[in-house]
């Protein structure tokens, strides 16, 4: 197999992970919301994705990045429990992915990802109707969805043309 057939390839699957990720965020609890949102401010925060996608160095970067939050939940204010709070939800999603890595899950790891590109996908457009769920309620945010859907979908039409035109 070539090598454009396989990034083609890679390309397809991507897009169709991203097209049944978002079958599933159609009906998140706000609760579930948060938490992407914290996930996605981990990766960015520690720049984590490419510790994700870099598998020599996996381990030993997210134990760095485990012992960094540890010393910033120290060094916080004693009465600042909402920056506390979060240091402890970013440590918790840090000891998961450390679990992850270690328990050789490349499909979570790989869900993972691929979540973070979707929300980080288009301007951030999902990103921020996450953010808006309370203000702006779930029609804003399916919306953004169907609109997402609707991109997806037109990509993996045109990959596929690819593919099929490359056989």
């Amino acid at each position: 197999m070539s090598v454009d057939k396989a990034k083609i390839r890679r390309e397809l699957w991507y897009a169709r992970q991203q097209l049944y990720l978002l079958y599933e965020l159609e009906h998140i609890s706000e609760w579930r919301a948060r938490d992407l949102l914290a996930l996605n401010d981990l990766i960015e925060e520690y720049n984590l994705l490419e510790v994700l996608e870099d598998i020599a160095n996996k381990r030993e970067r997210l134990y760095s990045t485990k012992l960094e939050i540890e010393s910033r939940i120290r060094e916080a204010d004693k009465r600042d429990y909402k920056r506390k709070g979060l240091l402890v939800k970013k440590l918790d999603k840090v000891l998961t992915l450390i679990a992850l890595v270690e328990a050789d899950e490349m499909d979570r790891i790989d869900k993972i990802i691929t979540t973070y590109k979707l929300l980080n996908r288009n301007d951030k457009r999902l990103l921020k109707a996450l953010e808006e769920i309370d203000s702006k309620g779930y029609d804003h945010y399916k919306s953004i969805i169907d609109n997402l859907k609707q991109d997806i979908e037109r990509e993996i039409i045109e990959l596929k043309k690819i593919e099929y035109s490359r056989e």
